[in-house]
């Protein structure tokens, strides 16, 4: 049995998967891979914004800072956008 999966560039490993049991959370990565399945399967098109990119918007305290990076978050021709928060 092969210990991940790559899915356009993005590996999922075997342990990830144990993640998917109770009580556990899952991780950024497990979030990340289901959105772009979801992505590529829902129609009309879904956007989602990756836990990593609003963990890294969190960071900033300056609000010029936050202005010009989430101008830069591209949610192309998206009917609907999901935003993952920890």
């Amino acid at each position: 049995m092969a210990s991940e999966v790559n899915y356009r560039g993005d590996y999922f490993a075997t342990s990830d998967v144990q993640l998917f049991d109770a009580p556990n959370w899952l991780n950024d990565r497990a979030l990340h891979l289901g959105f772009k399945f979801l992505e590529d399967d829902l129609s009309p098109p879904w956007a989602f914004l990756d836990p990593a990119v609003y963990g890294f918007l969190m960071t900033l305290d300056d609000d010029e800072d936050l202005r010009d990076v989430a101008n830069g978050v591209d949610f192309p021709d998206a009917s609907r956008r999901v935003v993952a928060t920890g």
